[in-house]
């Protein structure tokens, strides 16, 4: 034990804290290195073209992956791979719902140039809608290290795909490529992930059944925080220019840094963690608050840090250009505090066993 946190969370929280600095710096360099290659506005089209993205995804999300991580016969062929299926056909569907809203959007937000990158960007939904379920099987199995291996992987490909095609188009095509790169390369590597794994395309009725009952209160929290995390980018998209939109959108990825560690620790570690424990909730709820202030006491100083150093990051990695996003950074940090609150609280949530079918004895003639 540590401080009250068991030495395997430990362990774990090491690695996820390992591979995501080392995914965090390739984003970063990503990011920098696209700021000193791409004009602000071309940053903000694109923040509007990631939030509509997410916005369609989050909508009709039910935590198909997370319910393979959640449920007792998760890792079974017959689960996993009406997972699967449904999957893909809510990435189809998703895909062409995107193509399908592409020219209201793009006259809604008055960017014409939305009505031909959406329809490009849609297969990004086509690519994580067949993505095999190997990485939630592994998160299952809490093999930390191998998904963050994974991740760093996968980051050296955006990192490449995404600067080479700032230098050969230094316009928004060189995100918009860029993410359907990454998403392809995801794919592929998902294949790869547990040697010799294959699908079929089936739906098991009872495995259909226990994934649809566990998603509906993922769609409804995913309602939820699409708002809490994209209102901001959508709103100013109709109020404020581009360029404006654009530093806006570098100071909120900054912000994000230190959230998203929290959320994937969160999903990772903690979620399969709670899920696996196989404790009465009381037995439960007792382990959770040993650990839980220490988790957070860690987080409130790496994010009071950043918070401090904030500005001068800021001053040293980007250009005049982008210079307005330390002013705006601070201001983001603090409501990081509440997103990190949020992610551990709903990870415990979700991993909490559910309580038992209620038993009514039958009358007897």
């Amino acid at each position: 034990m540590f401080l009250g946190v068991p030495k395997s969370i430990v362990v774990r929280l090491g690695w996820m804290s390992v591979g995501y600095g080392g995914a965090q710096l390739l984003r970063l360099a990503n990011n920098v290195i696209l700021a000193r290659l791409l004009a602000p506005p071309i940053f903000g089209l694109m923040a509007v073209v990631n939030s509509i993205r997410t916005g369609v995804e989050l909508l009709s999300d039910v935590g198909i992956m997370q319910n393979i991580v959640s449920n007792p016969r998760g890792d079974h062929p017959d689960f996993y791979d009406t997972a699967w299926t449904l999957q893909a056909v809510r990435g189809v569907v998703l895909a062409a719902i995107c193509m399908a809203l592409a020219v209201p959007l793009a006259r809604f937000f008055e960017y014409p140039e939305l009505a031909a990158i959406l329809p490009v960007a849609s297969l990004f939904f086509v690519f994580t809608g067949f993505d095999s379920t190997a990485r939630p099987l592994i998160q299952k199995q809490l093999q930390v290290a191998r998904i963050n291996l994974f991740d760093i992987g996968i980051g050296v490909v955006s990192l490449v795909a995404h600067v080479v095609l700032a230098i050969l188009t230094p316009t928004v095509w060189a995100l918009v490529l860029g993410s359907v790169i990454t998403g392809a390369a995801t794919l592929i590597g998902s294949f790869l992930f547990i040697p010799g794994m294959r699908h079929r395309f089936m739906i098991d009725p009872e495995s259909a059944r226990q994934l649809l009952k566990f998603g509906k209160w993922v769609f409804l929290s995913s309602i939820v925080y699409f708002f809490a995390m994209n209102f901001d980018r959508l709103y100013f998209a109709k109020v404020i220019s581009l360029s404006e939109l654009g530093v806006y959108g570098i100071a909120r990825s900054l912000a994000d840094m230190v959230s998203l560690f929290v959320a994937r620790a969160s999903n990772f570690v903690l979620f399969p963690t709670v899920a696996a424990a196989g404790l009465a909730p009381p037995e439960l709820r007792q382990k959770l608050l040993h650990g839980r202030r220490t988790l957070l006491l860690a987080a409130a100083v790496i994010l009071g840090s950043f918070l401090a150093i904030s500005g001068i990051v800021v001053d040293l990695l980007y250009d005049q250009r982008y210079q307005q996003a330390g002013l705006i950074l601070p201001v983001l940090c603090v409501g990081v505090w509440f997103g990190i609150l949020t992610s551990t609280n709903d990870s415990i949530l979700m991993g909490w066993p559910a309580p038992p079918t209620p038993r009514f004895p039958t009358r007897r003639s």
